[in-house]
């Protein structure tokens, strides 16, 4: 017999809206714990649906994918900022999409980028050996290594002058567009209000620098072979037909938040743990110093299983997609649940990383949990950092590469002290909500 989900208390009218805008991440976990794996939100006029079972996500994303849309009030202010490209596209467009793309993203074409990776990072930690005694905020440190590498590896270039100004409008973009998603008030991106004023300008800086490149790259003959050139040249296998400029610069934006906010977050996360567990940041530097003696590839990041393990475990502790929205097309169940057509279905891998049942002790931070004799006894979806089913982020296994290399590259050159403790704050990923500040030393 199927039943509606146990309802979380609210306040009349707005229901848990001021809850949301709070801290929603910790929202949802709380109501995990207190309700079990799947609850009911009243968020304003909105009906809000906490999925958080492995079993049961696994039902949404991957067995029932196709019942359940990206149409919530999330997707489609980002959708506002970056079109139509593989995060926030749907059906036909978004299979187009991912046949399309998908080769670009083989482990083939992507272990060619180690070395681009490798020397970014121990540029980086050459930097940061020579400024003993310092701090440094590792957030914007990492926008900026984050930024050259996605450059390099999607547009082929550095990008020169622009890299700062492309960092700035990202980031001022990603908070204007969180601010929309929590505003109640919120209006279309064409109202003129103060807010979307400004995300128009960041918006429109980025589509001038990255729509430049496109341009630029058209009137070559030889496309080149990264990113950029190969979605240039490439044909979709059921038609035929070849990307324009519009969805060239959807991709390669969407391309930027998946190679560029995330990856740099996550990395942020990392440091900021090895600077608290130095027993770890020494286990990471004495394996590194080995591992990157020659050229790095692909298969250098297996002949790191310890920086892998701690990589892991930041992308369970802070994943930098926390929850993920869709809508049902029509009247759905969840295992036993009533879920009604139009709701907001939130799968959310941070509630999943932080419940006991699956995690043992999960507010401690332990990459020994990434052992494969530990790993194998979890069951099934209950690590999400990347989604499950075929939305699945297509470039997991660029972001995995670059995460563990990038910190291998800095442990062997620098050490660390972490200054403080951080919270995580959730916006479009989870950011730090404060600055993540690192006193720096040579790694003898």
């Amino acid at each position: 017999m199927t039943r509606d989900p146990p309802l979380y208390p609210g306040l009349p009218l707005l229901g848990s809206l001021l809850d949301f805008r709070k801290d929603s991440a910790q929202l949802l976990l709380r109501a995990a714990n207190e309700h079990g794996p799947i609850v009911r939100f009243k968020v304003g006029p909105r009906l809000v649906i906490l999925v958080a079972d492995p079993t049961l996500i696994g039902e949404v994303l991957l067995k029932k994918h196709t019942r359940y849309v990206k149409q919530t009030r999330a997707y489609k202010m980002l959708r506002d900022g970056l079109g139509q490209g593989m995060l926030t596209s749907d059906g036909q467009v978004w299979a187009k999409q991912r046949r399309m793309s998908g080769p670009s993203f083989s482990r083939d074409q992507i272990s060619g980028l180690a070395g681009l990776i490798v020397e970014g990072a121990s540029e980086l930690g050459h930097k940061w050996a020579q400024q003993t005694g310092q701090v440094v905020d590792a957030v914007p440190e990492f926008h900026r290594l984050a930024m050259r590498i996605a450059g390099r590896a999607f547009l082929g270039e550095d990008m020169g002058p622009n890299a700062e100004s492309v960092r700035l409008n990202f980031d001022s973009a990603i908070r204007l567009t969180t601010r929309r998603v929590l505003s109640p008030w919120a209006t279309p991106l064409w109202v003129p209000t103060p807010t979307n004023r400004r995300l128009k300008t960041h918006l429109g800086e980025l589509d001038r620098v990255v729509g430049g490149i496109i341009e630029q790259r058209r009137g070559q003959a030889d496309k080149g072979q990264d990113f950029l050139g190969r979605l240039m040249t490439a044909t979709d296998e059921q038609d035929g037909s070849t990307m324009n400029d519009q969805q060239l610069l959807d991709e390669v934006k969407t391309l930027f938040i998946a190679g560029f906010e995330t990856v740099s977050t996550a990395l942020s996360w990392s440091l900021y743990e090895l600077g608290r567990h130095p027993e770890w940041q020494d286990r990471v530097r004495e394996e590194a110093q080995l591992a990157l003696k020659g050229p790095p590839s692909m298969a250098t990041v297996q002949a790191l299983p310890v920086t892998r393990r701690v990589f892991l475990e930041s992308l369970r502790h802070y994943p930098p997609i926390w929850a993920v929205g869709r809508n049902p097309i029509e009247d759905e169940t969840i295992g036993d649940y009533r879920i009604p057509a139009g709701c907001w279905v939130f799968p959310s891998p941070y509630v999943v990383h932080h419940l006991d049942k699956y995690w043992p002790d999960p507010n401690r931070w332990d990459p020994d949990r990434f052992l494969p004799e530990v790993a194998k006894t979890r069951p099934k979806h209950s690590f999400l950092p990347f989604l499950v089913g075929p939305r699945r982020c297509i470039g997991e296994h660029f972001a995995m590469m670059e995460g563990v290399l990038i910190i291998a590259a800095l442990a062997a050159k620098v050490k660390w002290q972490t200054i403080g403790e951080v919270r995580p704050r959730p916006v479009v990923t989870l950011r730090p909500a404060a600055p993540i500040q690192l006193r720096l030393s040579a790694a003898s």
